[in-house]
């Protein structure tokens, strides 16, 4: 009954793979825009766009209106929100496959939220994981006094709140679906970077405009990708797929900026790949958790 065909599981890993190709495309056409937006209106475009394209097929659920649990869907929507805050604008300083690493850290950071807030002991075989991942961490940060980017730490914090956000909705599978789940994300996003939109609205050129659509569409497309994706594989099996956004990133960072990793980033950027695969494959609740429905 539990068992998936292994042609689902190729179906799921295809599609987890096609969302983390559409986050990528998303994060540089963010990049593309650099100061030339606030990052409150490059946000209300990804969740306004995203919340369009995506209402249609969101409808279909006849339950999308019932809500089970308030507070863990508000909760939710706000780290979300603000963890993409952060990327959005970590991204304008840093090479988009930094910001995408220092995002993708979330597998470290779960089993040990997991344990201070909802008092789940992580099993000893994680903790060389969470380690190995904070290594790559420190090496991709390289904290001396005259390279550390304090950027980098906003983009790290981004990590952190995608990985409050997915424990909101370890919280909400059990009765929400993850149509439900996605709507409140995208109505709320819309609704509460449209109220701050107009402290920092810039009338967009039309270069501009053509951008801001594609950052909505894109995110459309993960979001869309990455939710139909759990209707064919576990999240344990395609959660190690998001890493991939690192490697499209970087070719993105080279053709684009002409911006190459260091030695001590790649060495970095593969102890937290490791790291984070080896937390999720050991992560016995993994299984259970819809937490792969990000935004």
């Amino acid at each position: 009954m539990n068992h998936i065909p292994a042609e689902n599981i190729k179906l799921g890993v295809s599609l987890a793979l096609a969302a983390s190709f559409c986050n990528t495309v998303m994060s540089v056409f963010v990049k593309l825009l650099g100061d030339g937006q606030s990052t409150t209106t490059v946000v209300f475009a990804r969740f306004g766009i995203g919340f369009l394209v995506l209402l249609p097929w969101l409808l279909t659920d006849k339950n999308l209106f019932k809500v089970s649990n308030t507070v863990s869907v508000l909760m939710r929507c706000v780290t979300s929100i603000l963890a993409m805050v952060c990327v959005f604008y970590s991204i304008r300083y840093m090479p988009v496959a930094n910001v995408l690493l220092l995002n993708n850290t979330f597998p470290l950071f779960l089993p040990l939220l997991s344990l201070v807030m909802l008092g789940i002991k992580t099993p000893p075989k994680m903790l060389v994981g969470i380690l190995v991942g904070f290594v790559g961490v420190a090496l991709v940060l390289h904290p001396s006094a005259n390279a550390f980017d304090w950027h980098s730490l906003i983009a790290l914090l981004s990590g952190l709140l995608a990985a409050l956000a997915m424990l909101q909705i370890r919280l909400l599978v059990k009765g929400s679906s993850s149509k439900q789940i996605l709507f409140y994300l995208l109505a709320f996003g819309t609704v509460a970077s449209g109220l701050f939109m107009p402290f920092s609205f810039k009338l967009p050129t039309g270069h501009q405009m053509l951008l801001l659509f594609f950052v909505g569409l894109f995110g459309a497309g993960y979001q869309l990708f990455l939710t139909v994706a759990l209707n064919y594989a576990k999240a344990r099996v395609i959660s190690p797929i998001y890493f991939t956004a690192i490697l499209f990133a970087g070719i993105f960072d080279w053709l684009i900026w002409g911006v190459a990793l260091t030695p001590l980033e790649m060495a970095g950027i593969a102890l937290i790949i490791v790291g984070g695969i080896l937390t999720i494959l050991m992560s016995g609740s993994a299984e259970k958790s819809g937490a792969s429905v990000s935004g």
